[in-house]
C-alpha cells in the first residue's frame, strides 16, 4: 500500500508526534522523501507502484520534504529520491538516488 503523509498528517501539525504513531502500528515501512520538481522523483513513483505490488505487507509512505522538512531532518535526507526503510519501528537501511523496482524489492527483502 502506498499513502501520501499528507493524506494523515497536516503540516504544520505535531508531526513528528503523529508520525511515530504510524511507525509503530505498522512492522514494514518504506519512506519515500520526494519533492515535486525532482525528475529522478517522478520516475521513482512507477517502480514504487510495482514494489507495493510485489511487497503487500510493505506500507510505502510518499514524504514531500518541501512540506515535512522536519521528518526529512529527522532521517538526514541531503538527496532525493531518498529511501528509508523501517523494520519494527527500527531504522534498517536508507538509500539515496534511483533504483529499479527489482533492486528495490532486493534491497528490502535483504534487510
Amino acid at each position: 500500500m502506498i499513502i501520501n503523509i499528507e493524506n494523515i498528517i497536516k503540516p504544520g501539525d505535531n508531526v513528528s508526534e503523529e508520525f511515530e504513531d504510524i511507525l509503530k502500528k505498522n512492522n514494514s515501512i518504506l519512506l519515500d522523501f520526494f519533492a515535486t520538481w525532482c525528475g529522478p522523483c517522478r520516475m521513482l513513483m512507477p517502480l514504487l507502484d510495482k514494489v507495493s505490488e510485489k511487497l503487500t505487507d510493505l506500507l510505502i509512505i510518499k514524504i514531500d520534504v518541501d512540506k515535512f522538512s522536519e521528518l526529512a531532518n529527522n532521517y538526514s535526507v541531503s538527496a532525493i529520491p531518498h529511501l528509508v526503510l523501517i523494520k519494527n519501528g527500527t531504522e534498517v537501511a536508507s538509500h539515496a538516488g534511483f533504483a529499479s523496482s527489482n533492486n528495490l524489492i532486493d534491497w528490502i527483502n535483504d534487510n
